[in-house]
């Protein structure tokens, strides 16, 4: 039995493997990106060959009406619009390198995901504080001004305005 051939496609331009990813997922392909992946790819082979018919579809050279009328893209029929996208990129690469594209969930965490914003550096503000028994218990009611008066105050004081 033999044992399954890794692909390697870490050697594609990152503009062709987001072409691909994202046409194949049913996503809109951008048109300048299609385009840096025609540049990026050599003359004459299958990934060049590749990036060419995807900056063909992309949007802007055809419309979202023109795909969905082709059946490329459709909410009714969702399995037989992706089987058609990847007929088309399965003209230009076999299958085996297609799984791994959309397999690789290192590059596509990398090129999809969004940075997350930066973490707050202000402490979250305490929602209650805790006296002695006598004191009862104080809410947070905005300003720290606010709080210092009620923190002087006897809880029926704060209860009854």
């Amino acid at each position: 039995m033999n044992k399954p051939q890794k692909v390697n496609t870490s050697q594609w331009p990152n503009e062709l493997f987001s072409c691909v990813y994202r046409w194949v997922n049913g996503r809109p392909i951008e048109k300048a990106i299609a385009a840096k992946a025609i540049l990026q790819t050599t003359a004459g082979t299958p990934l060049n060959e590749l990036a060419r018919k995807l900056h063909a579809f992309a949007i802007g050279n055809v419309t979202p009406e023109w795909l969905a009328d082709n059946g490329f893209s459709s909410n009714l029929a969702p399995e037989p619009a992706r089987e058609k996208r990847e007929a088309v990129v399965l003209e230009f690469i076999d299958r085996k390198e297609l799984v791994a594209v959309l397999a690789d969930a290192d590059r596509i965490n990398s090129l999809f995901n969004a940075v997350p914003p930066p973490s707050n550096t202000q402490q979250p503000r305490p929602l209650t504080r805790w006296g002695p028994a006598s004191e009862g218990r104080y809410f947070w009611h905005g300003t720290m001004e606010r709080w210092r008066y009620m923190a002087t105050q006897t809880p029926f004081t704060i209860m009854t305005g």
